[in-house]
């Protein structure tokens, strides 16, 4: 440990205060420059909390209470959140104010609300058919996403896979074969494509969503045998629906989409079979912010 730490570690001792001495509750100073609150500006120009923009972050106030240390930050929403620290935190938040001055970074940043973010999350659920595709049944669906999100708005991509046997037997061709049809209750499918949202309501733990996509959506009729490979039906997917989102402590939500697809499997000229599937999608997810650089 070098003598720059332990010197902040002796502070941190020194200068604490008892601001309710019945309830053992002390303030911490993480560093001599900030006072007893980190405030706004002071949180914009060292970098500290970055997961919660200048629209969101009031002041946040290093506490002790029971040899027990937390972070309470206040938001401009009137929640308050409370963040289980140690003193090894302590020293990296201090670590980050002493490298920033020693770059020379006096000068507040712009507004970080409109940094760039990259979502990344696992999504399970069910795929529901309807009308011809019924007798399909119902499948398990599962998947990852990937989206970059700029204010309200996000794109990215999306691959998942629906799987188990079919609820009724179904009848289909094998087209690259001799063109025969055949009985079969095989259904192992795919899904891959683009998708894209807007936030229509926000706010700092929920989200409301509306959201869409294209992609390209199929599945094996067959089971591929020693003489026969199995057919694989590929269509375009139109799909418009809505999400909810909920974030959690730290970098992470859960959420769930629900989306209205439009497929048409004839064009595969294997099955004779279209219709409207809707998927019902949990998801659970994480995001990483990217900050613009300023020139």
């Amino acid at each position: 440990m070098n003598k720059t730490k332990v010197l902040l570690i002796i502070l941190l001792l020194l200068t604490k205060y008892q601001i309710k001495a019945q309830n053992n509750i002390t303030i911490l100073k993480v560093h001599p420059i900030i006072g007893d609150t980190l405030d706004e500006e002071e949180n914009i120009k060292y970098n500290l909390f970055e997961n919660y923009t200048t629209d969101q972050f009031m002041y946040a106030v290093y506490k002790m209470e029971n040899n027990k240390i937390d972070v309470v930050l206040k938001l401009k929403n009137g929640e308050t959140i409370t963040i289980p620290y140690s003193p090894e935190k302590i020293l990296k938040d201090a670590d980050k104010i002493i490298e920033s001055k020693k770059n020379g970074n006096n000068h507040p940043k712009k507004n970080n609300s409109s940094n760039w973010r990259y979502n990344h999350l696992i999504v399970g659920g069910v795929w529901i058919p309807i009308g011809e595709l019924s007798k399909l049944g119902i499948h398990p669906n599962a998947g990852y996403q990937g989206e970059i999100v700029y204010s309200r708005f996000s794109i990215g991509m999306e691959a998942s896979f629906k799987f188990l046997a079919s609820k009724e037997t179904y009848y289909a061709r094998r087209f690259h074969y001799d063109n025969q049809t055949e009985a079969t209750n095989h259904f192992f499918g795919g899904y891959l494509g683009m998708n894209g949202g807007f936030n229509l309501y926000n706010s700092n733990w929920h989200y409301l969503r509306i959201i869409g996509g294209i992609a390209l959506d199929g599945f094996d009729a067959f089971e591929e045998k020693r003489n026969l490979k199995s057919e694989s039906i590929w269509t375009s997917n139109f799909n418009i629906g809505f999400g909810y989102r909920h974030k959690l402590k730290g970098a992470k939500f859960i959420g769930l989409q629900v989306k209205y697809n439009h497929v048409d499997y004839t064009r595969s000229n294997i099955v004779d079979m279209s219709g409207y599937p809707i998927t019902v999608l949990l998801e659970y997810g994480g995001f990483h912010l990217k900050k613009k650089k300023l020139h």
